[in-house]
């Protein structure tokens, strides 16, 4: 796979995020997604509204703890997800938690989503880019 380039999305104040676009998918629905490619996450978590919109039972989920992330410790649950990067389809674990709605994006982290893809980030090109491993 070659490497896919994204620009880094600037928020509010002006100051450039690595955030790139996706579509999540389940049941034949598709849903544009804004995540934050966050080396210093330890998973990829997502806003529960978006499995709600795929009358997915976010509870059905693996619970796992997160911290840090929205001030104390919250409880978000892990499903195996479908999402689509440049027109390229991949399953990664995702939490989904109910308090990220408070985020205009979600998270994508060291597990799933880093070990599917070589990432750089070159914050002076503002500019991410991703290789799929064994691409």
């Amino acid at each position: 796979m070659p490497i896919i380039k994204f620009p880094y999305k600037r928020d509010r104040q002006g100051i450039p995020h690595p955030i790139i676009s996706i579509e999540v998918i389940h049941g034949g629905l598709e849903i544009p997604y804004e995540v934050l490619v966050d080396s210093g996450s330890e998973s990829c978590i997502f806003d529960a509204q978006i499995a709600e919109l795929f009358d997915v039972d976010i509870m059905s989920g693996q619970p796992e703890q997160v911290s840090g992330l929205t001030g104390g410790s919250e409880t978000y649950y892990v499903h195996k997800i479908m999402v689509k990067i440049n027109n390229r389809f991949y399953e990664l674990e995702a939490g989904f938690l109910p308090s990220m709605d408070k985020f205009a994006f979600g998270i994508v982290g060291q597990r799933s989503f880093f070990e599917t893809f070589t990432v750089k980030f070159d914050r002076l090109k503002e500019q991410i880019e991703l290789q799929e491993y064994g691409g």
